[in-house]
């Protein structure tokens, strides 16, 4: 990655290694970034008698890579914010992969898009794996209770499951430990999950990749924590036969109920595309799963973050007499602004004249 261009604001790199095809160790420089990022308000309230208001800015903590896999780029964040919040996000984006077809022909389609003249893009999905291992202020963690609007406390199953999501329920669950009571609430500590609601894959069970993708046809699955358990499709995916990854581990039947679990949580991209996916790059498409405190405190952890004020943020206001440039440098606007264009390199144009060329995000990262 490329300071200023992947990550914005005072960063921190951390390098690392990936596993290329011949199955050999390869350096990446800068492949983890670590900033902060303000995302709007944490909290306000206005205080009706007196008028006056208090308001502090949600700030974050991101640490993001970003993984190539031929033509698309995967890219994750973990979160973390001061209310003790944890969010997963993932984010697919890259080129499309296309294939021709005859630029007279005017049937319909019912298994792609036509993103240009004789250029025709498949419906596709990406599917990806959130391994949750939790522990609730001790080594037990009770299986997840899934709760609807009116609090319906709903113990799962003891055992090993699949478990379904609810969105017309606002179903989500809990990960608790009914050993540790919050001393306020008097309820265990818990995390509550907020999980997307989507599609599973969409194949049928004879081919290849459902054999192989063992997670992908339950939006949520508990097991029983076991070394070298890692990965939910089997270690070698692309070479396994199927058979021996999440299902067969679910199938076992252990109990879960005050022991070491694992929580696994698919995470599903659908690809619908459109014209204006191409011929560019994709529009980033993505997906935020949550995971919140429930017990841990005893009041709001964020009542101590200094409130916002002007003082600190610097804020300025717009002037409507300045223009900013490509270059961010800053000019008197023209008497009179006709049109607004964007030429080949992205850059714009007003009354005829280019803006300046002071892109440092085209270069490879």
């Amino acid at each position: 990655m490329i300071v200023g261009c992947d990550c914005l604001g005072v960063i921190a790199y951390l390098s690392g290694h990936v596993i290329n095809a011949h199955g050999e160790f390869v350096a990446k420089n800068n492949c983890i970034c670590i900033h902060e990022v303000d995302a709007g308000i944490q909290w306000k309230h206005t205080n009706h008698r007196t008028g006056k208001a208090s308001v502090v800015r949600k700030r974050q903590l991101q640490l993001q890579t970003i993984i190539t896999v031929a033509n698309y780029e995967y890219i994750f964040y973990w979160v973390l914010d001061q209310s003790g919040e944890i969010e997963f996000e993932t984010r697919a984006t890259g080129i499309l992969s296309t294939t021709p077809i005859d630029p007279d022909n005017r049937d319909k389609i019912p298994f792609a898009t036509r993103v240009g003249n004789g250029v025709l893009a498949s419906y596709h999905q990406h599917i990806f794996n959130l391994r949750i291992d939790p522990t609730m202020t001790a080594t037990t963690s009770r299986s997840p209770t899934s709760t609807a609007y009116r609090c319906l406390r709903t113990p799962r199953s003891t055992h090993t499951e699949r478990v379904k999501t609810d969105p017309l329920a606002a179903r989500i669950f809990k990960i608790s430990n009914p050993s540790t009571l919050n001393p306020v609430s008097l309820a265990p500590v818990a995390y509550k999950l907020v999980p997307i609601s989507s599609q599973v894959l969409l194949a049928n069970t004879d081919l290849w990749h459902h054999r192989r993708g063992d997670f992908c046809d339950a939006p949520i699955w508990v097991t029983k924590y076991k070394d070298r358990e890692l990965f939910p499709a089997e270690d070698y995916t692309d070479q396994s036969s199927g058979g021996e990854g999440i299902r067969s581990w679910v199938a076992r039947d252990d109990n879960v109920e005050d022991t070491d679990l694992v929580v696994w949580l698919p995470i599903h991209l659908h690809t619908t595309p459109d014209q204006r996916t191409s011929p560019s790059c994709v529009t980033a498409e993505s997906v935020r799963i949550a995971m919140k405190p429930v017990g841990f405190f005893n009041y709001n952890p964020t009542m101590d973050v200094p409130p916002s004020n002007q003082a600190f943020n610097q804020s300025k206001l717009y002037d409507p007499t300045l223009q900013v440039c490509a270059d961010s440098q800053v000019s008197e606007l023209p008497a009179q602004v006709n049109v607004l264009h964007v030429n080949g390199n992205g850059h714009g144009t007003a009354n005829g004249v280019n803006g300046a060329n002071g892109s440092c995000c085209s270069a490879r990262s």
